[in-house]
């Protein structure tokens, strides 16, 4: 099964959530009216760029190449969806070893 290789996050979705923006559109005025709907809305925005900004500052493959939980390897396909072992938690946990391996190994 091809889960999308190496990379942060769910790279099938990429090319499908510019689409998904548009889907907003008509939700945007309902939203608006309600100011709880609308700090939830700006929350999920805010949570969405911290994502973003750990895959993007943080990711070097690490997650991807754990030794004996591979999810190529037959049988480890669950650690794709996995709430408490997924690349998010990890990085946060492991992003400042991670950006001073790097940087030693660039020096």
């Amino acid at each position: 099964m091809w889960y999308g290789g190496w990379s942060f996050g769910y790279r099938i979705m990429t090319e499908v959530s510019f689409f998904l923006c548009f889907v907003m559109i008509p939700i945007i005025p309902v939203i608006r009216q309600n100011k709880l709907k609308m700090a939830f809305f700006v929350l999920m925005i805010l949570v969405s760029c911290i994502i973003q900004l750990i895959g993007a500052f943080g990711y070097n493959n690490d997650w991807n190449g754990r030794n004996n939980v591979h999810a190529e390897v037959n049988g480890n396909q669950h650690n794709l969806w996995s709430w408490y072992d997924n690349q998010i938690t990890f990085y946060i946990k492991h992003g400042v070893l991670q950006r001073q391996r790097l940087e030693l190994s660039t020096n």
